[in-house]
């Protein structure tokens, strides 16, 4: 596993924490942009040795062909949206732009999936979560760029 950030990845981070940082002047220190999702599923999928899902329900599969979904946020905004489709593993990639870092994490399915099943919020078929309040996560690694 090369975990790595490449050349390409490395400015595209650099130029959305510009972004992000007028973003906050324009709208407030509490307001931030979304981490694009394009961006998030295939930096993981390529750090992590994962294959691009055919198909809309997820986001990647591992060398055992189970399922993964991909979720991408940006500090302090821990909040994602899931869809009703469950899958085998989650991935969730945090932006800390204070640090210029990005943390992959592996979440708790068990406790992620009791979360999606107490939530009451559903809009369009899809669960409001607050990622901070999943515990027992495994840090896959600290990626830090400059």
């Amino acid at each position: 596993m090369n975990l790595q950030l490449e050349k390409d990845e490395t400015e595209y981070l650099k130029a959305f924490l510009s972004l992000y940082h007028i973003h906050q002047k324009m709208f407030g220190d509490d307001k931030h942009p979304d981490l694009p999702s394009l961006f998030t599923e295939k930096v993981c999928r390529r750090l992590l040795n994962l294959n691009e899902y055919k198909g809309q329900e997820f986001d990647a599969t591992d060398e055992l062909g189970k399922t993964i979904e991909i979720k991408g946020t940006c500090i302090p905004g821990t909040q994602t949206t899931f869809s009703q489709n469950i899958a085998d593993r989650y991935i969730w990639i945090e932006l800390i732009p204070k640090s210029n870092s990005m943390i992959i994490i592996e979440l708790n399915r068990d406790v992620l999936l009791r979360i999606l099943k107490n939530k009451k919020n559903k809009k369009k078929n899809r669960v409001n979560v607050d990622m901070a309040t999943i515990r027992g996560n495994k840090t896959i690694k600290t990626l830090n760029f400059k």
